[in-house]
């Protein structure tokens, strides 16, 4: 880990989260994410989970929220025409279990 890392652990910017790290566990990952938010921060009016490709404009994005109603649910992307890689040797297998 290089020193922003490092920082950003002493000033407490980072928080693990017991999921394993393999793409396999990214919807494991996911949940875990928000059940920590919803218990570190119960009256959280936002959340925003993005990739770090991804190019954000709080603005904009703000905006939009503030004109829907306030009640919870998860606004984004979902690709409902991709099969999961069965093949064990891809490096994105995911396995029926």
């Amino acid at each position: 880990a290089g020193p922003d890392a490092v920082q950003d652990f002493a000033m407490g910017d980072v928080v693990e989260l017991d999921a394993p790290e393999a793409y396999q566990a990214v919807t494991l990952k996911a949940f875990s994410m928000l059940a920590w938010a919803h218990r570190a921060f119960p009256n959280l009016r936002f959340l925003v989970r993005a990739d770090d490709d991804v190019y954000l404009r709080p603005g904009p994005l703000m905006a939009q929220l503030e004109r829907r109603p306030a009640v919870m649910y998860l606004w984004g992307n979902f690709d409902h025409g991709s099969n999961p890689v069965r093949d064990p040797e891809h490096p994105h297998y995911n396995s029926f279990d």
